[in-house]
């Protein structure tokens, strides 16, 4: 993905011909949770393969808890059979509304129809193939947003800012509160 402006980090640039203005390629991010090492060994492969950066844990709380400081553009959660999957997106969606990519062990209807309500966004049963994981990677990640909001600068009017990355907007005297999407964008409009 390229970007034209000040604020993104810079991992890759080019002067354009012609006038100062500088390309920045920004490479997405993506989490992948997985409570199985050699599953959350070949998720990651495969989603470095397909372009992001790719940062991998097994515990989802631990993730979400450090949300503010390590925000990503994807998350693919694989839980163990055991785990609640519809209890770990709920988790998420109180937190981020990236898009979320759900690999699941028997995968009926009922539970699918749950996970998607829930806020998944695709649900895969395991086992899942490398090249269908990539390609419902790339859809989710061409129709995200064309600009992370973890990039774009925190914006100040008088007293109250807005923090794109959090969906926070604190306003002097009280508590800082999170934005819902809608609320966001309406705020975001130019």
């Amino acid at each position: 993905m390229y970007l034209i402006g000040p604020y993104w980090s810079i991992l890759n640039y080019v002067p354009s011909a012609g006038d100062k203005t500088l390309i920045m390629e920004i490479q997405m991010r993506a989490i992948v949770i997985a409570s199985d090492q050699d599953e959350r060994e070949v998720f990651t492969l495969i989603l470095r393969r397909s372009g992001l950066a790719v940062a991998a844990s097994s515990d989802p709380q631990r993730s979400l808890t450090n949300w503010t400081h390590h925000p990503a553009d994807l998350m693919v959660i694989a839980p163990a059979e055991e785990q609640a999957p519809v209890k770990i997106i709920q988790e998420v969606r109180a937190v981020t509304q990236v898009p979320l990519l759900m690999i699941i062990d028997l995968l009926t209807e009922k539970t699918l129809c749950a996970l998607l309500k829930g806020g998944a966004d695709i649900v895969l049963g395991r086992p899942v193939s490398p090249q269908v994981l990539a390609a419902h990677v790339q859809v989710l990640m061409r129709r995200s947003t064309a600009v992370p909001s973890f990039v774009l600068p925190i914006l100040a009017l008088n007293e109250i800012t807005l923090d794109p990355s959090t969906r926070m907007v604190t306003v002097p005297g009280q508590e800082p509160q999170r934005l819902t999407q809608l609320e966001f964008r309406l705020l975001c409009i130019p």
